[in-house]
């Protein structure tokens, strides 16, 4: 697989995503592994030119952090996870890996052609089938942007390691429809590669976390 991406973002920010091994570097001079604002919500127009041949779909995890409670639905999350992508130039359509008591990832996510693999070229998954058995390949760590973050981060999903809503505490365990800070939701862990990726603790919905997003 080889696959390039080049993006230049107003105000001359911009970044370069190669694959091959090559490390991701930001305009700001920023690299892969650099330290970034995990809160920030950029609102930046971005231009992309892409030459890019793949094999695999991307998933990664969210530069950004998001209250529970703010999130909004599902479709408010995938729509977190596009402008994450786009804003990174990264090609493709991406939904949130996230659960309420009406949606759940194994019913609305495909199996993309090669898997899934994080932007760095990991391999994650090599089917939806693999992403619900149990086990990863990899943990889903690194960001948008090429950035890896610490394993014990948490990760907001609602779901279990079958890619269905979580139904402890009553299958309410995805803050209301990812709306009610008094609320409670269930989180993955983003170093994990066991069931724990997905479903690893409780959390009070006013707590920001990150997201998993995966291109289809």
């Amino acid at each position: 697989m080889r696959a390039s991406w080049l993006c230049v973002v107003a105000l001359a920010s911009g970044c370069s995503l190669l694959f091959d091994d090559t490390p991701l570097v930001r305009g700001d001079g920023g690299s892969a592994g650099s330290t970034v604002d995990a809160g920030s919500e950029p609102d930046v127009e971005v231009e992309c030119g892409a030459d890019a041949s793949f094999s695999t779909a991307l998933v990664f995890v969210t530069s950004t952090l998001h209250a529970g409670a703010e999130l909004g639905g599902v479709a408010n999350a995938d729509a977190i996870c596009q402008k994450r992508a786009d804003e990174a130039c990264l090609p493709g359509t991406y939904l949130a890996w996230l659960s309420d008591g009406t949606t759940w990832p194994n019913q609305r996510f495909t199996s993309p052609p090669g898997g899934w693999q994080r932007v760095d070229g990991s391999s994650i998954a090599d089917s939806l089938a693999q992403l619900t058995d149990g086990y990863l390949a990899d943990s889903i760590n690194v960001d948008e942007q090429g950035t890896e973050h610490a394993p014990d981060g948490l990760v907001w999903t609602g779901t279990n390691g079958t890619g269905t809503t979580w139904l402890g505490d009553g299958g309410q365990a995805h803050c209301a429809s990812w709306s009610s800070s008094s609320a409670i939701g269930r989180a993955g862990r983003q170093g994990s590669t066991n069931g724990d990726w997905t479903s690893y603790e409780l959390k009070p919905c006013d707590q920001a976390l990150r997201l998993y997003c995966f291109g289809q």
